[in-house]
């Protein structure tokens, strides 16, 4: 799988699908032998409705009611070991014109820490997009960490692995 950095515009537009996808993905235990930490209710259903007001806010566009969902330490990371704070991945979200046509998530796990101060979700996304009017492909691999500050979850780190599935396959030799 090839990876790009966050620095071209296919792994801005992949690292905000990648979120908004995350925050539309179900907050329930994918392992019964994790049920304990995991499915209390009311965390778990106060993680769902931040994740929801994340996903109506990036559709809409609403980059500042986005990044209220983010923790002012937010940071993300890619594979090219870099790291944005929240103002420069805002920024860089400000600057793409996205819609998103198709998303599918698969291998979701999510959980709350026992604490109920910590969840988490990891998942597999694939996405269909037109950003700037293009059409664009592309797979993830994603894990989200939330924090709950003062009765309100918001995302403190992300991580994305971004594979463009645009690129032309090599040519198979003769």
């Amino acid at each position: 799988m090839e990876l790009t950095n966050l620095s071209t515009n296919t792994t801005r537009l992949g690292a905000l699908l990648t979120l908004v996808a995350a925050f539309t993905g179900a907050v329930a235990c994918n392992s019964p032998a994790r049920a304990k930490t995991e499915t209390s209710a009311a965390p778990a259903a106060a993680v769902r409705a931040s994740l929801d007001k994340f996903f109506d806010a990036a559709t809409r566009g609403d980059w500042e009611s986005t990044g209220d969902l983010m923790s002012a330490d937010f940071l993300m990371y890619t594979d090219g070991v870099q790291a944005y704070g929240k103002d420069e991945y805002l920024r860089q979200l400000k600057a793409d014109d996205l819609k998103l046509d198709k998303y599918q998530l698969r291998d979701i796990t999510t959980g709350v820490a026992g604490s109920g101060d910590i969840a988490w979700m990891t998942y597999k996304g694939y996405f269909e997009s037109t950003p700037h009017g293009k059409s664009s492909r592309m797979e993830t691999a994603e894990t989200l960490l939330f924090r709950n500050e003062n009765g309100q979850w918001r995302m403190f780190r992300a991580h994305a692995s971004v594979r463009d599935l645009n690129a032309q396959a090599p040519a198979a030799s003769k």
